[in-house]
């Protein structure tokens, strides 16, 4: 696996995101979601931690390494992480799904997530650990593609695998929100927001695929939406309904 996404990194390194460099749209309108998301929550002087974060360029986009802040990179590719740290983040290098991540209890403001649960066999050391490392009120942003997609629907009607299936071979889990948020929810998370960037409709144009975003369906049937987006809080007590994992 190590070097399944090393060579991913090295065939394209970049360490700051270019939206043009992205035929879809989807992933560009998740960034810009994402970057819009942590604007608005103007973070100063946090500790940060990007799970799977790659050479970090995600959360550089969102402005995590602005007042202040102090980012820190967990990924399974050395290279990436080399990459992440030469940009001036601190970094590394982990199989989330076999070893434990070498932080402190308590220890992050803020922990993202972002396309990573989906490609596990066993999730449940990331969402340990991830809730492991959080301060008591410390923030989980998490997101990952939606089994119940208009996309998706449309795709399995026609007889094609869905878009969630197909995107990225390395893609093995797949989610809806209830059962997600349920996922959290037993690792000890209060939920407490539960979103999507957009609702696409493929159109098959010239033997490809093109995705319309649908203007505004998200804000009535988030379950259409691309990609689930969580975000949720790790309680100062927790309830006793609250069963946390022990690995």
């Amino acid at each position: 696996m190590q070097i399944y996404w090393n060579k991913k990194w090295s065939d394209s390194p970049a360490v700051n995101v270019d939206l043009n460099s992205y035929n879809s749209p989807q992933v560009r309108d998740s960034l810009i979601f994402g970057r819009k998301y942590f604007k608005n929550l103007t973070l100063a002087n946090a500790r940060i931690l990007d799970i799977g974060g790659g050479t970090g360029k995600a959360a550089r986009f969102f402005g995590l390494q602005e007042y202040g802040n102090e980012l820190h990179i967990a990924d399974i590719s050395d290279e990436a992480v080399g990459l992440a740290i030469a940009a001036g983040a601190m970094g590394c290098q982990v199989n989330i799904e076999t070893t434990s991540l070498p932080y402190p209890d308590n220890w992050f403001d803020v922990v993202i997530c972002m396309e990573v649960i989906e490609h596990l066999m066993q999730p449940d050391r990331l969402l340990h650990d991830a809730f492991r490392v959080l301060k008591p009120s410390g923030l989980l942003y998490l997101t990952t593609p939606n089994l119940t997609s208009l996309a998706d629907r449309v795709h399995l009607l026609l007889g094609h695998k869905p878009l969630c299936m197909s995107w990225d071979p390395s893609h093995i889990r797949f989610y809806r929100f209830v059962e997600l948020r349920q996922e959290l929810e037993t690792h000890g998370f209060v939920v407490r927001q539960m979103m999507t960037q957009g609702v696409y409709l493929p159109v098959r144009l010239l033997r490809r695929w093109a995705y319309i975003r649908v203007p505004l369906l998200e804000r009535f049937r988030r379950t259409l939406g691309q990609h689930i987006i969580l975000t949720a809080i790790k309680p100062c007590i927790s309830t006793p309904e609250a069963q946390v994992f022990s690995l």
